[in-house]
């Protein structure tokens, strides 16, 4: 389940409003890009200005990194993966806002960075996936967008390998999401949120299916999510046990 969304005709998919607006929240996406590029993945930002949060990915030199931004009336910082991404491959983006002043970005489960440059972006008003979230519009990306989830907490970094192997985000920290887009490849008029929120996403241009993101491993489903470490030990923080199956 996925879209192509194409910069040559500045697709993208849009939301006239932010399911977040200012930290904590955690944003966690599956993107396939077709090439190297500059671009931006997601972000929510100021229809009036150039402030925004943001997911970006680089072309910068060899350089091929994620970065997890927020941009105010200031200037903007981010937090730059140590870790590269590829092209025409699935790969996991995640970014946790933990506060105005901790910001951090994960590629695969990886390259953990962090940046604490204090930044506090404000009108936030909208949200777009592929394509700058801000007034300026610029940076489209080429390539698939599979799963989208966003939560108004920050989620524990446990979660974040989870995630990256392949968990169903419904299941991590599910009373926290505040919109899901499964990103369904039959609808490419917009993208559904599943979070119970009604927060679908229209779309610019015609966006077609394309292929989805590795199979996630759904919390019904007979697969480990967590294993304890030892006897009595404890599962993350906002793990559900009725939404998995925990093996000793």
């Amino acid at each position: 389940m996925a879209l192509r969304v194409a910069a040559a005709s500045n697709e993208e998919l849009t939301l006239a409003s932010a399911p977040v607006t200012a930290p904590p929240f955690s944003v966690s996406i599956w993107f396939h890009a077709l090439s190297v590029q500059n671009a931006f993945l997601w972000g929510v930002g100021d229809t009036t200005s150039t402030q925004r949060h943001y997911l970006e990915i680089e072309d910068a030199g060899g350089s091929t990194r994620l970065h997890a931004g927020s941009k105010d009336g200031v200037g903007g910082s981010d937090a730059i993966t140590s870790t590269e991404y590829s092209a025409n491959v699935y790969q996991h983006a995640m970014r946790i806002w933990e506060s105005t002043t901790d910001r951090t970005a994960w590629l695969n489960g990886g390259g953990k960075v962090q940046d604490t440059t204090s930044k506090a972006p404000s009108g936030i008003d909208r949200m777009r996936v592929g394509v700058d979230p801000d007034q300026t519009a610029g940076k489209w990306y080429d390539g698939y967008v599979g799963w989208l989830v966003i939560w108004n907490v920050a989620i524990a970094e446990n979660f974040v390998q989870m995630l990256a192997a392949g968990a169903s985000p419904m299941g991590i920290v599910p009373e926290s999401i505040v919109a899901a887009y499964p990103i369904y490849s039959n609808k490419t008029d917009g993208a559904v949120d599943v979070s119970g929120n009604g927060l679908d996403m229209g779309v610019a241009g015609t966006p077609v299916a394309a292929p989805g993101p590795p199979t996630l491993i759904t919390p019904w489903r007979d697969e480990v999510l967590w294993t304890p470490a030892g006897a009595g030990a404890a599962p993350p923080a906002g793990f559900i046990h009725s939404q998995a199956v925990v093996m000793a």
